[in-house]
């Protein structure tokens, strides 16, 4: 059975059965089926996930694009649009400091937390 994951007014998170979701207001859940398929789609690279995995195992709350495209061997450009595709997705926040630009997983948004469990 497929469940969704959903927040009450106080913020805890719930499972509900799929079916449940086919019973209310479509346009509704339409909606939140089309934002959850794009938040799906940007993490749908290998590369993207590899910034996942690092971003989840960081022990200092974020890491810096310089750090993320040298420890995975890749180009900046690269690493920055994967970063921008991610943070769209509202998986990532970025933080601008002096010492350089810093991303977090946005661990507010509830498939960040799923993320964060599984990698």
């Amino acid at each position: 059975m497929i469940k969704i994951i959903e927040q009450n007014d106080f913020g805890q998170s719930f499972c509900i059965p799929l079916f449940k979701y086919l019973h209310t207001d479509m346009i509704k859940q339409k909606e939140k089926f089309n934002l959850l398929a794009e938040t799906l789609k940007s993490i749908a690279h290998p590369e993207r996930l590899a910034i996942l995995f690092l971003l989840c195992h960081c022990t200092k709350g974020g890491l810096t694009v310089k750090h993320i495209y040298k420890t995975m061997n890749i180009e900046q450009p690269i690493a920055s649009r994967h970063l921008g595709i991610l943070k769209r997705g509202g998986l990532l926040k970025r933080d601008v400091k002096k010492t350089g630009t810093y991303y977090y997983m946005n661990m507010e948004h509830q498939l960040s937390k799923c993320i964060s469990n599984c990698l």
